[in-house]
């Protein structure tokens, strides 16, 4: 009996002592993770270096936009379809989102009455959008923005990693 006792005990003991982790695993895990990390963003940088497009974002962006060639210039543009209801037209400048409609109706209404009178929301599938007034010319919605940007260079855009164009199906 005393055998069998001793020997649970030992197994026990050699179990436990052997599967304990240390500071020293912790880092050297650590290290690692962030030397992958350093060489994604190091092909990442290199891969916008080779395209043209310097610090523009490509991947991961934050709001889903790609980098889209409007008026000869590379901008920010989300293709999403918006709800026919808000009767958008094919190029909208987007300067905030929202997942409540009372919050992106309010900042319309702020627009609004700060000059921006086409300023209004655009439901899409997952947000409300505040939209500074639609059109099927691209270059002109691409000067709508310019001038909101320009207009307003500290405001920040709610719901937005920056603005963006929205573009839309032709749905006519």
């Amino acid at each position: 009996m005393k055998v069998k006792y001793i020997i649970s005990i030992l197994l026990t003991t050699i179990i436990f002592a052997g599967c304990k982790t240390t500071e020293k695993n912790y880092r050297s895990a650590y290290d690692v993770a962030i030397q992958k990390k350093a060489r994604e963003d190091s092909l990442l940088a290199d891969r916008r270096a080779e395209m043209g497009l310097g610090n523009l974002i490509v991947e991961d962006d934050p709001d889903g936009a790609k980098i889209t060639r409007i008026a000869d210039r590379d901008v920010r543009a989300l293709h999403i379809s918006i709800a026919k209801a808000d009767s958008v037209h094919r190029y909208a400048p987007a300067v905030a989102a929202f997942k409540m409609p009372a919050n992106a109706a309010a900042y319309a209404t702020d627009l609004r009455n700060e000059g921006w009178h086409q300023a209004r929301t655009a439901k899409s599938a997952e947000r409300y959008f505040v939209i500074l007034g639609s059109t099927d010319n691209g270059p002109e919605a691409l000067t709508l923005l310019d001038s909101f940007v320009t207009a307003n260079p500290d405001r920040p855009s709610v719901g937005l990693s920056s603005p963006l164009i929205i573009i839309t199906p032709t749905y006519r």
